[in-house]
C-alpha cells in the first residue's frame, strides 16, 4: 500500500489519507480527488480498521470496477469526515445521498 499524504481538512487538522487533492471549496463543500492505486484487499483493510465492515460492497457487485468504486469513494467519504459515522445510498434514479442528510454528494 502506498504512503498516506497528510492533507488539511476544511477545519485545518491534518488527515492521513491516500488523496491527491482535497480542497475546500467553501464552509460546506469540500472536493476530494482519489486515484485508486490500492488493491481491493488495501481498500477494504482501510474500512475494516475503522471499524465499517458495513461499507464493504455487497456480494452481488461482481463488476471489479464497481467494486472498486464502492470502496474508494467510502474509504475518500470516511477520512474526510473525521471517522464519522456516514455513508452513501442510492434513490431510485441512482443518484447518490448521504444518509444523515447533512450534504450532498456526487460521484464521479
Amino acid at each position: 500500500m502506498r504512503e498516506f499524504t497528510e492533507l488539511p481538512n476544511a477545519n485545518n487538522t491534518i488527515l492521513n489519507m491516500p488523496l491527491i487533492h482535497l480542497q475546500a471549496l467553501s464552509s460546506e463543500s469540500k472536493l476530494a480527488v482519489w486515484r485508486t492505486e490500492e488493491s481491493f484487499v488495501d481498500l477494504a483493510e482501510i474500512l475494516i480498521g475503522k471499524g465499517r465492515r458495513d461499507l464493504l460492497p455487497p456480494d452481488s457487485f461482481s463488476n471489479e470496477k464497481r467494486r472498486m468504486e464502492w470502496l474508494s469513494t467510502r474509504c475518500a467519504l470516511l477520512q474526510m469526515n473525521n471517522d464519522e459515522q456516514e455513508n452513501i445510498f442510492y434513490n431510485e434514479k441512482g443518484k447518490p445521498y448521504l444518509l444523515s442528510g447533512k450534504g450532498h454528494i456526487s460521484i464521479s
